[in-house]
């Protein structure tokens, strides 16, 4: 283990050539991340209202510091993760697009194909009814009832 405060990484922007690298950025950033130096940094924090850390306990803070070929092998591996996340999170904004725009095609086309009127919520199929929610829930409250779920019926989602 090594305080931070005896960590170097070097860029171009800093220090170009200037000094050797002795630890590689994701590798770094990958340390900052994990659930024991946030719980160490958690135990440091000091102030009611505005809890915080101060500088010389984050550079006295250690992390483990393998040769920098593993380094590089960890962060090589992290990046990978990261791409994938920022992929399924890329595919599930997708997905949620896709899913609104069923929703209204559904729900103001349908499914037949039939002519449209246009209502006060906007257009429907002719041959559907527009009708208050009130006809078909008992009553409305913030948040979600099990109670209601079970009386009705209907799965509550939260």
């Amino acid at each position: 283990m090594v305080p931070i405060s005896e960590v170097t990484v070097r860029t171009a922007q800093r220090n170009p050539g200037k000094q050797p690298e002795k630890i590689v950025p994701g590798f770094l950033y990958g340390c900052l991340l994990t659930d024991w130096l946030i719980d160490a940094m958690g135990k440091l924090e000091r102030g009611a209202s505005y809890p915080a850390v101060r500088g010389s306990g984050v550079l006295d803070a250690e992390i483990p510091l393998p040769p920098l070929p593993e380094q590089r092998k960890i962060a090589g591996v992290l990046g990978v993760v990261q791409r994938a996340i920022e992929q399924q999170e890329r595919l599930l904004a997708l997905t949620a697009e896709l899913k609104k725009a069923l929703l209204h095609k559904l729900f103001t086309e349908g499914l037949r194909g039939e002519p449209q009127k246009q209502t006060e919520i906007g257009p429907v199929p002719e041959s559907w009814d527009i009708k208050p929610l009130g006809d078909y829930l008992t009553e409305a409250q913030y948040g979600i009832s099990v109670r209601v779920q079970r009386l009705v019926g209907i799965p509550c989602y939260g």
